[in-house]
């Protein structure tokens, strides 16, 4: 077949194995390609696609073409900035009612209020009162500033249902592949700060842990980005911190300066 094709690789091998017989070969070759109006090299490849043509016909399955589902829609809608910002701010209102007001109001309030402020708490001073003779051991454990009463309150009515809630919706928006496309938004807004869409991760991340959300910041691929987006984490803590406690004090009815601002 190569030398069908007029193969010089192989005419030269078959003119020093034939010899004498190599000129009738040529001869047959030129006689065949006479044949035909178009070169052999041309047919016979044409005769292969063919062949495997007919064999992959029955063998292969082809999957029907199919419009463009919702799933799609929202994909292409996630990452245009006509529609990608609204959603955006759809995507951090339903974050902030999740883990801000069913976690760190509606959980906290249960938790520290009914559970350990109605239940547990009373009853570990009790005990304690009954048990331990000694009042600084008591104090140790119950009372106002004990392990039990304030560490283990705070440890999990506090920090357990906002972290807890933090994560949980964290990962929801995380496997369902929305971190890629909201990188593939703010791409362009990042990159004038010297940064690129892959930081928009750490930077979600630190609403919930900011030492976990430094730690991401390993995954960018220059030092200058990883060091902008830590600066960058490292001012929001300031501001969320100062903004918090000034929440905080509304809440409990009293005025203060916000001191970090």
């Amino acid at each position: 077949m190569l030398l069908l094709q007029n193969d010089a690789g192989v005419a030269a091998l078959v003119a020093s194995q034939e010899g004498a017989r190599s000129e009738d070969i040529q001869s047959i070759v030129k006689s065949t390609q006479e044949r035909f109006n178009k070169p052999l090299n041309y047919l016979i490849v044409q005769q292969q696609r063919e062949v495997a043509r007919h064999i992959l016909q029955s063998i292969v399955t082809e999957p029907e073409m199919h419009q463009n589902g919702f799933a799609e829609q929202l994909s292409a809608a996630t990452m245009n900035p006509i529609t990608g910002i609204p959603l955006l701010l759809v995507a951090l209102w339903l974050l902030y009612q999740f883990v801000g007001v069913l976690g760190a109001q509606t959980l906290v309030g249960f938790l520290e209020n009914t559970v350990f402020g109605a239940a547990i708490n009373p009853w570990i001073n009790r005990m304690v009162e009954a048990v331990i003779p000694w009042q600084p051991l008591r104090d140790l454990i119950g009372g106002e500033y004990g392990i039990v009463t304030l560490g283990v309150r705070y440890a999990v009515a506090l920090i357990l249902p906002i972290v807890g809630t933090f994560f949980l919706a964290f990962s929801i928006i995380e496997d369902s592949g929305y971190l890629p496309r909201l990188a593939m938004l703010i791409d362009r807004v990042f990159k004038r700060i010297g940064l690129n869409g892959r930081a928009v991760i750490p930077m979600v991340l630190g609403f919930g842990c900011d030492t976990m959300a430094t730690i991401v910041t390993r995954t960018l691929e220059t030092p200058r980005e990883r060091i902008l987006s830590t600066l960058l984490l490292s001012l929001a803590i300031r501001v969320r911190r100062s903004l918090g406690s000034c929440w905080l004090c509304w809440r409990d009815g009293r005025t203060c300066w916000p001191s970090g601002l």
